[in-house]
């Protein structure tokens, strides 16, 4: 997984786990890294499905209506029905805003 979890104490001690673990105890600490990430409400992170990674909660969110997870810069246009790259600018198929 990327980068992003580096300060994060209980990630980096399940990671030093998960580098060491067996083949056949992957799934149950792969499900221990979602109990993290769903029953901390302080968390910044979350797991993208769509992406099979983690992200910060500030700097991705998922479009329901495209089924993809998105960077922060880009938003969804509804005259279009496809998100569109720029928080500040018009949609660059349509130009509505």
């Amino acid at each position: 997984y990327s980068g992003i979890l580096e300060d994060d104490e209980d990630f980096e001690e399940w990671m030093k786990e998960w580098k060491t673990i067996k083949e056949d105890k992957k799934l149950v600490h792969m499900q221990q890294l979602f109990q993290m990430l769903l029953a901390n409400d302080t968390t910044e992170y979350y797991y993208s499905f769509c992406e099979n990674n983690i992200y910060e909660n500030d700097c991705h969110w998922h479009c329901r209506t495209c089924q993809k997870c998105m960077s922060w810069r880009e938003w969804h246009c509804t005259q279009c029905n496809k998100c569109t790259y720029g928080a500040s600018l018009p949609c660059e198929r349509c130009g509505k805003y």
